[in-house]
């Protein structure tokens, strides 16, 4: 398949993973265009093909990350304690930035949602549905 005798090491993984990331994000097969296995070592060994980067939104950090995971070059590839490290960051990250959006978003639906109820109470002075049959 590769030619020659060829070493494979850690930073094959570090490869795998980065395309593996690719794939989670751009959720299709990476060098879908090509059917045959042999063109896709090919392409990537000798003509040094790259991943055309997703273009949808990705969390900060995680481009780069995939980027160097799956760069051409092994040495530029980081280790697997600063992949495990930098997505534990990213998790934490994308964590908080969750919590901070629902507590943004609660107070607005909660008025959101006041406001619908006081609307469909024009009966009841009280704004306070006692059954179902208020909506009646």
């Amino acid at each position: 398949m590769m030619k020659g005798k060829v070493k494979f090491g850690p930073s094959v993984d570090i490869y795998s993973f980065g395309v593996v990331m690719w794939e989670c994000w751009a959720q299709q097969r990476p060098w879908s265009e090509m059917s045959d296995k042999q063109n896709i070592f090919k392409a990537v060994r000798d003509e040094k093909m790259k991943l055309k980067s997703p273009s949808s939104n990705k969390p900060e950090g995680y481009d780069n990350l995939m980027k160097r995971c799956y760069d051409y070059e092994f040495r530029r590839r980081p280790l697997i304690d600063a992949v495990r490290c930098e997505l534990q960051n990213l998790t934490e990250a994308a964590a908080e930035l969750d919590r901070l959006r629902l507590k943004v978003e609660t107070p607005r639906s909660m008025s959101a949602r006041n406001v619908l109820n006081m609307s469909m109470s024009s009966g009841n002075s009280s704004g306070i549905h006692s059954s179902d049959d208020d909506y009646n």
